[in-house]
């Protein structure tokens, strides 16, 4: 019998989206269903296996609270969307009852499940032990080179602390160039295998590449096989490599919003969105938020970090790029960023 992870909110659209990144991962071993209100919730486990309830504040303890003698075998976790969370630390228990932050990557939520559930089963067992992988996003709407210049510290910075794999999405990165490497197919192959079914943890590993401390696939060769793949086909990746390989985290550079961002972010610990302080940029930054307003998704749009990047008085040399970053302002920052 399916095991089932329920999701009762208001907002109908909020319980649709968690559901469906839950029904996406292939490592979670409960199927979700969302409800609009308790009632249904508790029609439907009369019949089917409801194992963990996630509902609003207000369902829990509104009009009518729900005491839990209806569906005694399911865990009730609360998501709270008022503003006295914020003056809580973080996920925390009211009367024996988890409550975590309704708007936060979904990604993040369920790993607030895991670390103060350690008795609840949540994922499915995979080859390598361990804590869930964080997956970091870097868009920017306002230029390549804040973004790669941020993504390259970020992925050497954090690959000090655990194994951490960087993924560029950029139609031409040009880290080939800098890497001194040839270009090759490796992320295009892995992405291809996978739809053919025959991606396997050889494969994976074969790809990999290190350079300068930092461990990679190669990006895209060609330009046309983005066409291909959408959001869905990277994060089905992503839980493929951290399957198989010791990767801890991986720092992933998006280039586009529609089709990367907008489909990655929710597993998304947290998405940087790097820029430099000039005119032009600032008022992409600004546009970029009055869009987000308009998605309605504002547990994905809270995981957004916007990070003005420092100035850099000069161009920084090839030879000794990656150590001028981490060593420079850049770095800097990136190491401030990650310990607070």
């Amino acid at each position: 019998m399916e095991r089932i992870m329920a999701v009762v909110s208001s907002e109908r659209k909020y319980a649709d989206r968690l559901c469906n990144y839950v029904n996406r991962k292939c490592d979670l071993i409960y199927t979700a269903v969302a409800f609009e209100d308790m009632e249904s919730c508790i029609g439907f486990g009369r019949n089917h296996r409801v194992e963990m309830i996630l509902a609003d504040r207000e369902i829990i303890y509104g009009n009518g609270a729900f005491s839990g003698r209806d569906l005694p075998s399911a865990r009730t976790i609360v998501l709270d969307d008022s503003s006295a969370y914020s003056a809580s630390p973080g996920p925390h228990t009211e009367n024996g009852t988890l409550v975590l932050r309704k708007y936060q990557p979904a990604e993040q939520l369920i790993r607030g499940i895991i670390e103060r559930c350690p008795e609840t089963e949540i994922r499915k067992k995979i080859p390598h032990a361990g804590k869930p992988a964080r997956i970091i996003g870097v868009y920017s709407p306002a230029g390549a080179n804040a973004r790669n210049e941020f993504s390259i510290a970020l992925s050497r910075h954090l690959n000090t602390l655990c194994r951490t794999l960087y993924l560029d999405l950029s139609e031409f990165s040009g880290f080939a160039a800098l890497t001194g490497e040839p270009r090759e197919n490796g992320l295009s192959d892995l992405l291809y295998c996978q739809k053919e079914g025959t991606l396997t943890a050889a494969r994976i590993n074969a790809v990999i590449r290190s350079f300068e401390g930092i461990d990679h696939i190669p990006p895209m060769r060609f330009a046309d096989d983005r066409n291909a793949v959408c959001g869905e086909d990277y994060v089905k990746l992503l839980h493929t490599v951290f399957g198989c390989t010791p990767y801890e985290a991986a720092v992933v550079n998006m280039q586009n919003f529609a089709g990367e961002v907008s489909e990655i972010m929710d597993v998304c610990e947290t998405v940087y969105v790097p820029y430099h302080r000039d005119t032009i940029s600032e008022m992409q930054i600004a546009e970029f938020d009055e869009y987000l307003l308009t998605l309605e998704r504002q547990q994905a749009s809270s995981g957004i970090v916007r990070v003005p990047l420092p100035s850099v008085s000069q161009p920084i040399p090839m030879g000794t790029y990656i150590d001028s970053l981490m060593y420079g302002p850049v770095g800097d920052l990136v190491r401030e960023l990650e310990q607070g």
